[in-house]
């Protein structure tokens, strides 16, 4: 019978990103279809609630039938009470794997201004629910509501998919010197 395996890919290093940037990658999805082909159409998006101010919308990227790459962008919805993710979903996705191959959802982030909310030092993450909005249908018309394992988070591998927002990232460069002698300094 048809399957349809998810995982998470290699997504970018963790970084110091300024806030107000857009179009941050965050994280990269892997999903294989095996026996038949699959097209993704929906596909629900969290973001940690205590970092979610720090993100104004995501977008997604994917290929269609065609091999075409096709983007998405929805706001986010904020948390409330005790809800550890801020949700978006996104409906109407035209992502197709084919039967036998593995396809790409890249996933980004468009950061908030500082000044609308102060999140300097926030750490977002990306995850993708694989059981609450989420469908799929396969070449037969079969759908399916859930992806093989866990969510899947941009952060699965150490080091990679956290951006940590920043007012500002210094630079800092190296200058010629005028001499190479060392001297004595006065106390």
């Amino acid at each position: 019978s048809a399957a349809l395996t998810t995982a998470t890919g290699v997504s970018p290093d963790n970084q110091n990103v300024i806030a107000g940037t857009s179009m941050v990658k965050v994280g990269t999805f892997d999903f294989t279809a095996q026996y038949s082909g699959y097209t993704v159409d929906e596909i629900k998006v969290k973001i940690p609630a205590n970092a979610a101010t720090a993100v104004s919308s995501i977008t997604l990227k994917y290929p269609d039938i065609n091999g075409a790459t096709q983007s998405s962008t929805q706001s986010i919805v904020g948390s409330s009470g005790s809800q550890a993710h801020a949700t978006s979903t996104f409906a109407g996705l035209t992502f197709y794997i084919p039967a036998g191959t593995t396809k790409k959802i890249d996933a980004y982030v468009n950061l908030s201004t500082i000044q609308n909310d102060g999140d300097s030092g926030k750490a977002v993450t990306l995850v993708l629910d694989k059981n609450e909005g989420f469908h799929a249908t396969d070449s037969a018309g079969t759908a399916t509501t859930t992806f093989s394992g866990g969510d899947l988070t941009s952060s699965d591998t150490s080091g990679k998919g956290t951006l940590y927002v920043r007012k500002s990232i210094p630079t800092i460069s190296a200058v010629a010197l005028d001499t190479s002698t060392l001297t004595s300094g006065a106390n």
